[in-house]
């Protein structure tokens, strides 16, 4: 039961294709700044960057088997986690480059023996159109 609309992961010359979400996606908007209150109430603002980032939570459904297989992969080898940036293109076509996976790990779930589904979640630096 493959769903009908694909996303795209790429580094270099490596690109990964799996079903897109069937459904909205959740985006925020990462805060620059720290605020906290000290014990004397006295209320601090601390900016620790001046780069905007968003947050985009996308829900991957009914992965076959070699899909799961390739964006392990991907997320193990080529991404190494957060660590590598890379482009994701979404269901629309629209390319976001410099992502980063933010979880360290990914969590399948396994529907059947043959379907899976992940949520991850992504940072970009350009803002979800």
């Amino acid at each position: 039961m493959p769903g009908t609309s694909t996303v795209s992961f790429q580094i270099g010359g490596t690109t990964v294709t799996v079903n897109g979400p069937p459904g909205p996606t959740d985006v925020s908007a990462l805060p620059q700044h720290t605020v906290d209150r000290a014990a004397d109430h006295t209320l601090w603002s601390y900016q620790h960057t001046t780069t905007k980032l968003w947050l985009w939570t996308i829900g991957l459904r009914d992965l076959t088997a070699a899909q799961k297989s390739a964006l392990e992969n991907f997320f193990l080898d080529t991404a190494v986690g957060p660590k590598n940036p890379f482009t994701y293109t979404h269901t629309d076509g629209t390319a976001y480059a410099n992502c980063r996976f933010v979880q360290p790990q990914l969590q399948f779930q396994r529907v059947n023996e043959a379907v899976w589904d992940v949520q991850i979640q992504i940072q970009s630096p350009t803002q979800v159109a």
